[in-house]
């Protein structure tokens, strides 16, 4: 007896597959898409289709799928790897600006050092202050009369 039933396989979407299939087990809850699949191995979907058969052919078929597989994870390392190295050599170059950028406020912070001590900045500095205790001397008369 055949039992028609809809998928129940979670997608990425949080929604259910819902496709309709036919078998004759009561325990079979996905579609052929997604038999061997699991929420464990969500991230697997598409990747493998290896069916569960004791059939030569499928077995064969199995071997094949297994094999694309292992070639597309060969592939996927290499690209991977240079993708590591580019992301290293970045790295590297950001921390040669970083400690290029400490040395050059440390030869900025002598520069103004230097600058301070001139005649032209102390009597700059001399001047704003003097404005200043005059301005907070007013506030004090006003205050006081």
């Amino acid at each position: 007896m055949k039992i028609t039933k809809r998928c129940e396989y979670i997608l990425d979407d949080g929604h259910k597959c819902n496709q309709i299939f036919t078998t004759r087990s009561t325990g079979q809850k996905y579609c052929e898409s997604h038999v061997g699949n699991t929420q464990a191995l969500n991230h697997l979907q598409g990747h493998h289709k290896l069916v569960n058969s004791t059939n030569a052919y499928a077995g064969v078929a199995n071997a094949l799928t297994m094999q694309e597989w292992v070639k597309h994870k060969m592939n996927m390392e290499n690209i991977e790897k240079k993708k590591i190295d580019d992301l290293e050599a970045k790295v590297a170059r950001l921390e040669k600006i970083i400690d290029s950028i400490t040395s050059n406020k440390k030869v900025v912070k002598a520069v103004l050092r230097e600058e301070m001590r001139s005649e032209y900045f102390t009597t700059k500095i001399d001047s704003l202050v003097v404005k200043r205790l005059q301005k907070s001397m007013r506030f004090n008369r006003g205050e006081e009369e």
